[in-house]
């Protein structure tokens, strides 16, 4: 038998037995490649989530479609004269409502985050041991 039949016949093997030969000798199941597909849809919309302190394609998409360019810098800046212009609520104009709204959801976005992952986060802390 040649060469070439033996890698043609391991072929046909690997297709009728469900795994998909990426490297010769080291052929991936379904499963595997399931998983990495699984993983990218999983990093793709993160990417797309525009609440988080990282500035990804979701931010941009978010701040293009409310025509803020600096949402998160003008966000974090109204932070500092919060307590005061909640006080004159009557004078909180309509993109310091939208930079408010992007706080709450970043925080709220953020106590979710760390509320699901508690149990990884206190097995990391030395003093929780």
């Amino acid at each position: 038998m040649r060469a070439d039949d033996s890698d043609a016949s391991q072929d046909d093997f690997n297709h009728r037995s469900g795994q998909i030969d990426s490297h010769p000798g080291t052929p991936a199941r379904h499963e595997d490649v399931r998983d990495v597909g699984v993983m990218l849809w999983e990093s793709a919309l993160i990417n797309l989530y525009p609440f988080s302190f990282l500035e990804m394609d979701g931010y941009n998409i978010l701040a293009d479609l409310l025509a803020m360019p600096m949402l998160r810098q003008q966000a974090m800046a109204l932070m500092s004269n919060l307590p005061r212009r909640l006080r004159s609520v009557r004078t909180i104009d309509r993109a310091e409502w939208i930079q408010l709204a992007y706080l709450i959801f970043c925080l709220v976005s953020v106590l979710i985050y760390l509320t699901a992952h508690l149990d990884a986060i206190s097995a990391l802390l030395p003093f929780s041991r």
